[in-house]
């Protein structure tokens, strides 16, 4: 009976702990990618095909999965943004 409770006890163990592992990376996932829509025109000269332009802000840490657009070209700027505020000095520091 002593190595049946000994197996139940550790199969206890591990589920805790993998239920705490599970729950701490939860809270640590990146947030939600956004989208905004700037421009959606057609494109001159093409028919049946049109430009559009969207802003994406994506919080640290997050991603979008591999993907395809056919027929469609792509085209993208990265903008890194740091926060910044100014010292009583009124030289900047960065946060």
């Amino acid at each position: 009976m002593m190595p049946t409770k000994a197996l139940v006890t550790a199969l206890v163990v591990a589920s805790v702990v993998g239920l705490a592992l599970l729950i701490e990376r939860q809270a640590e996932a990146p947030g939600e990618v956004k989208a905004e829509q700037l421009l959606v025109s057609d494109l001159a000269g093409e028919p049946d095909k049109e430009v559009n332009i969207q802003v994406y802000t994506f919080p640290p840490g997050a991603s979008v999965p591999w993907h395809i657009h056919p027929d469609a070209h792509e085209f993208d700027y990265r903008a890194r943004w740091r926060a910044s505020r100014s010292r009583p000095t009124g030289r900047r520091q960065r946060c």
